[in-house]
């Protein structure tokens, strides 16, 4: 799927141009020149690509550079951007901080990078509309005088209005999710464990394209609240 073809009559191209051009329209309509991304739903929004979803959810290891104007710059994980490259213009190495010897020196020279990109692309203001950052990040940009700023009311009057790829997109995962109920329902019987019912839902998820299943809530009985593994 990330080189175009798509199940439903999806194009994977148009719904990429469609959501880029959605969120530059919101950047215009709040003065944003640049935003910077690393939620990974963000990401994907902005860029189209998606790369170890979970671990990069929980680390600071990829992130999407957008400009106002031209396409956006993927900053990837290293070992990764063979993949991204195959749908995205613009990849360059992520530079990450966490876990190395010198989280304030990494960071800083990541931020370097981060500027300098924007540079590039005609963005001179100081204000960077930025949806997440560790510390040694967010002191790095201080030291640099940008000024930081949430893109959250950007991203969610883009996200609004759904384009037509989008809608198609939701139709097939509405099915797959029916797919996952049917097979949960057929395989509720007495004396099944909810494990085997999440296994079972899980199966059906990853056989049908999906790529990861985000909680755990199959309960019963005295494990309805709190959930059986929370």
């Amino acid at each position: 799927a990330s080189r175009g073809s798509a199940p439903n009559g999806i194009d994977l191209g148009k719904l990429r141009r469609e959501r880029l051009g959605r969120l530059q329209a919101g950047m215009r309509a709040h003065g944003a020149e640049g935003c910077q991304f690393f939620y990974q739903g963000k990401v994907r929004y902005a860029t189209g690509s998606a790369v170890m979803t979970v671990y990069s959810m929980s680390a600071f290891v990829r992130c999407a550079l957008v400009p106002v104007e031209g396409p956006p710059i993927l900053f990837e994980h290293p070992g990764s951007m063979h993949v991204s490259r195959r749908i995205v213009e613009d990849v360059r190495p992520m530079r990450a901080w966490e876990w190395t010897d010198d989280p304030a020196g990494e960071a800083a020279r990541c931020v370097s990078e981060i500027l300098g990109a924007l540079r590039e692309r005609g963005v001179t203001s100081k204000r960077l509309f930025v949806d997440a950052l560790g510390t040694p990040a967010y002191l790095a940009l201080e030291r640099e005088g940008v000024e930081v700023v949430d893109p959250g009311r950007i991203v969610l009057d883009s996200r609004e209005v759904k384009t037509p790829e989008e809608i198609r997109i939701m139709e097939h995962n509405a099915d797959i999710g029916m797919k996952m109920l049917g097979a949960f329902e057929r395989a509720m019987v007495p004396g099944v464990r909810e494990r085997e019912l999440l296994a079972v839902i899980t199966d059906t998820l990853l056989r049908e394209g999906g790529e990861y299943l985000i909680t755990r809530a199959c309960v019963s009985g005295p494990h309805t609240n709190p959930w059986n593994l929370e």
